[in-house]
């Protein structure tokens, strides 16, 4: 699990939560987002382990309506949504799916949801088909 917040790090870190913080910020804005990312530690990068698609998944949940601002890290957290879009990296960015397919997650672990083979889920019916 890898955040990019350090006090979701910390909150992880307190309810042991085993995840790696990440360097997501982009600190000087007098030069190119490429060269700020390449100027830090690339290996812990965000933009670095997406372009190498790293992640199967990216959860980022904007924090107001627009997140995209004056704060850093909404521009930060922009970037992260974008380039999770740019490279192909499935992105969840709302909360109350996120926790949803979290719980669903979990009752398929342990065994509660079965493989759907059959029915209107199954991915071999023709559409409309039931």
């Amino acid at each position: 699990l890898y955040v990019t917040d350090s006090s979701t790090f910390e909150s992880f870190l307190s309810d042991q939560i085993p995840s790696i913080l990440l360097s997501s910020s982009s600190s000087s804005s007098s030069s190119s987002y490429d060269e700020q990312i390449y100027g830090q530690n690339e290996s812990l990068h965000v933009s670095t382990l997406l372009r190498a698609k790293h992640f199967e998944l990216v959860i980022n949940i904007p924090t107001s309506h627009f997140d995209i601002g004056d704060d850093d890290n909404d521009d930060d957290n922009y970037r992260i949504r974008r380039m999770a879009t740019d490279f192909g990296v499935p992105l969840l960015t709302h909360a109350q799916l996120t926790s949803l397919l979290v719980e669903c997650l979990d009752l398929y672990q342990a065994g509660c949801i079965l493989n759907v083979t059959e029915g209107p889920l199954c991915a071999t019916n023709e559409p409309g088909q039931r």
